[in-house]
């Protein structure tokens, strides 16, 4: 069983909301912290 690492990773995320408002602000919240990467956005999940 291997540990968990103590230097932050990486987060890779897809935001998904049907309000386009919602994931303006997501993306810009998120676009702020250094160790997380927005890879797309979608308004459904079809």
């Amino acid at each position: 069983m291997s540990t968990p690492s103590t230097t932050p990773s990486e987060i890779t995320c897809l935001i998904v909301d049907d309000h386009e408002v919602v994931r303006e602000g997501l993306r810009l919240s998120l676009s702020r912290a250094p160790h997380i990467r927005v890879i797309g956005e979608a308004s459904d999940g079809a």
